[in-house]
């Protein structure tokens, strides 16, 4: 009788840890703004909830394998679904979309965490930025991304979710 309680209290917590590996679906965003020309950006998202949904485009990932083609199948992935854009002083009422590129990425713990960078620095220093970033939430109502903006001396925190799909700074 004692046999059969361990292995059901076994059991329920086995199953409990299994349906609730991550009960919620969290995105970080990191953008940094260097002299209003540069932009680094780092993206990390559960590999798991990537992965599903990379398999629904047919896409086969694993945040291990450094290959030029896979690599350029989830930059095209990310930049379909994380868009920044700017405005500068020439263009003052105009949102210029920025052409941002995968520079790689790398696996931590239960996320990856991607790279990406400007194709180029621009030629005019920006005054405002808007990033929009709706990656997973096709997949997940529930997604959320953090934003962490800095841009010289002024630091912004933002969450994006499926209401509120972008932010500025």
């Amino acid at each position: 009788m004692r046999t059969k309680l361990h292995l059901f209290a076994l059991l329920v917590t086995l199953w409990m840890v299994s349906t609730a590996m991550h009960p919620f679906y969290v995105g970080v965003t990191q953008v940094k703004i260097i002299e209003g020309k540069k932009v680094n950006m780092e993206v990390r998202v559960f590999t798991d909830d990537l992965q599903k949904s990379l398999l629904k485009k047919g896409i086969t990932f694993s945040p291990l394998e450094v290959s030029d083609s896979l690599k350029k199948q989830v930059e095209a992935y990310l930049l379909e679904y994380v868009k920044l854009n700017y405005k500068t002083e020439t263009l003052p009422h105009t949102w210029v979309p920025a052409k941002l590129q995968l520079v790689g990425y790398e696996k931590e713990e239960d996320a990856t965490w991607f790279y990406l960078e400007l194709t180029n620095p621009l030629k005019n220093s920006a005054f405002k930025w808007k990033l929009k970033n709706t990656l997973l939430m096709d997949d997940h109502d529930e997604q959320v991304h953090i934003v962490h903006a800095e841009k010289g001396s002024l630091r912004v925190s933002e969450q994006l979710n499926r209401n509120r799909r972008s932010c500025t700074f």
